[in-house]
């Protein structure tokens, strides 16, 4: 299921799009069964006072999975790269409350450029935010941006 909230404000000139490719190692913390695994993640424009969201998308749910593969593409519209932050939530499918088991954000402009090739990134999940999280949970993501 895909979920893509548009742009509000300043009219999108390029895209930012996004491969989720998959996480390792997460930590079990389902009572019953493995962790459901779904990745969400909300593009801001970081304005010092007021960030901006540009787009968000979801990916699908993994049952009992805790090293599981996407292999999923996401674009978003987006005003421009100055300022852009990827925020990176994993969340395990519950039935009634999910819970959020890790996040991360990335400073897309730091990495990519205009018409670059796509870019792997590894991100270890910050375990602050999300206890359930091994020391070597990480995500596996490919970012481009296209104007």
């Amino acid at each position: 299921k895909l979920f893509i909230m548009g742009c509000m404000g300043s009219k999108p000139k390029g895209t930012l799009t996004i491969y989720l490719d998959k996480i390792t190692n997460l930590s079990d913390g389902d009572w019953m069964g493995k962790t459901d695994p779904y990745v969400t993640f909300v593009c801001e424009q970081d304005n010092w006072v007021f960030d901006q969201t540009m787009g968000k998308v979801t990916s699908t749910k993994k049952a009992n999975d805790l090293n599981p593969v996407y292999g999923e593409t996401f674009t978003i519209p987006v005003a421009s790269l100055k300022n852009l932050v990827l925020k990176v939530n994993v969340y395990d499918d519950d039935i009634g409350f999910d819970d959020k088991v890790g996040c991360v954000d990335i400073k897309v402009d730091d990495i990519i450029s205009v018409g670059q090739e796509p870019v792997l990134i590894e991100k270890v999940i910050d375990e602050k935010k999300g206890k359930w999280f091994s020391k070597d949970s990480k995500i596996y993501l490919k970012l481009s941006y296209t104007e």
